[in-house]
């Protein structure tokens, strides 16, 4: 196993953990299609406790960083978390088959599903040896009725109808069940398949806001920013408010393990700024107009700032005048006394750690606005 692999295993595991929803209010919005007879204040209570568990499943997924299943050497360079990471993955999938497709006993306090449909279930989003995902689960505290799901010979599809509790937290089985079936109606709703994308954005954040059923659902930027110095989230929210203020859209996804919010100008019909957070940090991408007609815009900017620019993508159509759309103008501009040529699409990816960056790319994304 490479120390390399084992890192990134690490490192996404702490980042998915970093963007589970903080602060959930005591009291938010449930579509009565998920409520199935529960009272609120017992969805709330299960809510907050499927919350609380989470924390304790990518702690468990950290400190087991060194024992994680090898990779095969053909998908070592794969972009899919569930083929580069299965035991970081398929623990979630299962408790998401759980939640999705078992039924609640009378009294709420355990899910019941047949061994043959979980394991069908489970196979259909690409898990394998399920066993191994149970126990997994078991040693974090939860509870299957199965005699024997630790010995080599255990098979899901002999296992019956099992019954599944938490004994430490028995609520936290209702907010497994609704964030799974959330899950499921947004991504119906949406037409996506369930993917590690989907469950990353809604179910392994238990995100609440799904519960509402919004016709498209959207996380929020604040939520996503939990982990970052205040001084950040403030910069982000600020950013975000001035944006929506001068007339832009907001669109959020989640694409190979990074969060990004785009903005579209109404007005101009054109992407003006995007943020994007991922395991390896956060920055701002700032699509410029007036760079090529302000010769001054980036005079007073700072050097880390300067720097973002100078080592943005250069125009292709400079090797290859073919390359690149025949409409696409390349940004030409003058910096430190020195002519650069940046494609105009990919630029200008820059720094937001300092308060001194902040405050410039907040001047010249104004600029720019107006």
């Amino acid at each position: 196993m490479e120390g390399k692999c084992v890192g990134k295993y690490k490192k996404l595991a702490l980042f998915l953990k970093n963007n589970i929803v903080c602060d959930i209010p005591a009291q938010y919005d449930i579509n009565p299609v998920l409520k199935n007879g529960i009272a609120d204040a017992d969805i709330v209570k299960g809510i907050k406790g499927f919350n609380s568990f989470l924390p304790l499943l990518f702690d468990d997924f950290i400190g087991n960083e060194e024992n994680f299943t090898a990779i095969d050497e053909s998908v070592k360079t794969s972009t899919a978390v569930e083929k580069t990471f299965p035991d970081l993955v398929f623990p979630v999938y299962m408790l998401y088959c759980i939640g999705l497709y078992g039924e609640f006993n009378n009294n709420n306090e355990c899910i019941r599903i047949d061994g043959n449909e979980l394991n069908s279930v489970f196979k259909k989003v690409h898990g394998k040896k399920p066993g191994i995902y149970l126990q997994i689960l078991s040693d974090l505290g939860f509870e299957f009725s199965i005699p024997n799901l630790s010995e080599k010979s255990f098979n899901l599809n002999k296992a019956g109808l099992i019954e599944v509790r938490y004994p430490d937290a028995a609520h936290t089985l209702i907010g497994l069940k609704l964030m799974a079936e959330a899950t499921s109606y947004i991504k119906e709703n949406n037409k996506a398949k369930i993917t590690f994308n989907v469950l990353t954005t809604i179910f392994m954040r238990c995100d609440y806001h799904a519960l509402t059923l919004p016709e498209r659902f959207i996380f929020d930027i604040s939520d996503v920013a939990g982990d970052m110095e205040d001084e950040c989230k403030t910069f982000l929210s600020s950013i975000h408010n001035l944006l929506i203020s001068n007339k832009c859209t907001c669109e959020a996804k989640y694409i190979m393990n990074e969060f990004i919010f785009t903005y579209t100008s109404k007005p101009k019909k054109a992407v003006i700024f995007s943020v994007h957070k991922s395991m390896n940090g956060c920055y701002v991408k700032l699509n410029s107009k007036l760079i090529n007609e302000d010769s001054g815009l980036l005079s007073n900017a700072p050097e880390s700032i300067k720097d973002a620019v100078k080592n943005g993508y250069t125009c292709a159509k400079i090797n290859d005048p073919n390359a690149c759309n025949p409409k696409c103008n390349n940004l030409k501009f003058i910096l430190d006394g020195q002519e650069y040529q940046k494609c105009r699409c990919l630029n200008f990816n820059l720094p937001m750690g300092t308060n001194i960056e902040r405050k410039y790319v907040e001047q010249w994304l104004n600029k720019e606005l107006a």
